[in-house]
């Protein structure tokens, strides 16, 4: 009787592992089809990211008068902002041979209002990719009195006043090779400093 029931045990084991080998043969499968099977840390390791919050400083930017005031043909600035070009992300290719050909930028959520992202661009060098992203903060022009749209004035000075605000938002990172294919999220902070220009050209 025991010699059965030892029998009737072993059998069991033996179904169990032949049921748990056949579940990883059908994951593989499905790997072998299409379906991811990495996991974030593995796409880190494909993908090298350099980024810093960005701080943007007036007297660094470039006014542009949006909004004038005035009456007749004399109308002088009294609202605009300040246009900035900087880098985003740095994105460097860090697979084995070199795979990736093109790296993308699907979205950026989260820069709608001030500071905003007007335009993006990817650059690339080798296997060195940058995200270079055109930003505006908002800013009023007081005392500007000269027609026109420059926050200046022939008697005393116009200032470009850029007020703080801040947001941080989402890139999302999208880069492809024949064999390998890595899609990122990652948080960037934009800042507009507060700070005052005089006479901005």
């Amino acid at each position: 009787m025991r010699t059965i029931t030892y029998l009737g045990l072993g059998l069991l084991v033996c179904g169990a592992l032949v049921f748990v080998a056949s579940s990883g043969a059908f994951d593989s499968t499905l790997a072998d089809r299409g379906v991811s099977a990495g996991t974030a840390d593995d796409e880190d390791a494909l993908v090298g990211l350099d980024h810093s919050d960005t701080i943007l400083s007036a007297e660094e930017g470039e006014f542009i008068c949006t909004e004038q005031s005035g009456f007749l043909f004399f109308q002088y600035c009294s609202d605009g902002e300040f246009t900035y070009n900087e880098i985003l992300l740095s994105v460097s290719d860090q697979t084995a041979t070199a795979e990736f050909e093109t790296i993308d930028i699907n979205e950026i959520a989260g820069f709608n209002d001030n500071p905003s992202i007007e335009s993006t661009v990817v650059e690339s060098d080798g296997d060195e990719y940058t995200l270079e992203a055109s930003i505006r903060c908002n800013a009023e022009c007081t005392g500007g009195s000269l027609v026109g749209d420059a926050c200046q004035s022939p008697i005393g000075s116009g200032e470009a006043v850029q007020h703080s605000a801040s947001q941080t938002g989402t890139v999302d990172l999208e880069a492809n090779g024949q064999t390998v294919s890595v899609d990122l999220d990652r948080p960037v902070e934009i800042a507009c400093e507060a700070g005052t220009v005089t006479e901005p050209g």
